[in-house]
């Protein structure tokens, strides 16, 4: 009689301390570098080299995520001093970059494009997909120095219940979240190999 006493005072306990429990957004790629690298040289030449950054192209359904997320991917740059220079552009045609580039002196150039966004909530997730290059202009053509792919999901937590208790349910992180982890892991890609 006494055993039994002991297990339900101990399974008590247990369903008490884990209903306190709080649970935070799940992270499920946690990767520190690029999903998918493409184009990457041995090593970073390109220290001091001044960079223009583009608005990156956006899905038609995420008007203006491409703008956003270049603006991040530059503070980033910026933050872990990849390159001396850093500049973010207006949002121009494709075609008329390499003449800018031309124009202000840049040793490099990083566009880009957002693939996937998606904005989760309670219930789903969210995701974004971006590609990234980062090219040297030239009179005889750009060359392509890094590309890379990144993903990145972000899960909600659900809610629990416990015996003396429930938790709440946390909704998934932002997409600009997920974008800036993205640019962080791009980041990474670049410092490699100094």
């Amino acid at each position: 009689m006494k055993k039994i006493y002991v297990f339900l005072f101990i399974l008590g306990a247990a369903a008490a301390l884990s209903a306190c429990s709080h649970g935070k957004s799940k992270d499920v790629s946690g990767a520190s570098m690029p999903e998918e690298i493409y184009a990457s040289p041995d090593y970073n030449m390109y220290r001091n080299a001044k960079v223009g950054v583009f608005p990156f192209m956006s899905p038609e359904y995420a008007r203006g995520a491409g703008s956003s997320a270049a603006s991040v991917f530059c503070r980033q740059l910026e933050k872990n001093r990849v390159f001396s220079a850093v500049h973010l552009e207006a949002d121009v045609p494709p075609q008329a970059i390499a003449e800018i580039a031309k124009a202000k002196r840049y040793d490099l150039v990083i566009t880009g494009a957002v693939l996937y966004w998606f904005e989760g909530s309670t219930l789903e997730p969210s995701r974004v997909e971006q590609e990234i290059t980062v090219f040297k202009p030239s009179s005889k053509g750009n060359r392509v120095l890094w590309r890379a792919r990144l993903m990145e999901t972000g899960w909600p937590v659900q809610p629990k219940d416990y015996l003396l208790g429930q938790t709440h349910a946390v909704p998934a992180p932002s997409a600009m979240t997920l974008v800036q982890k993205n640019a962080g892991k791009f980041c990474k890609m670049l410092l490699a190999g100094r």
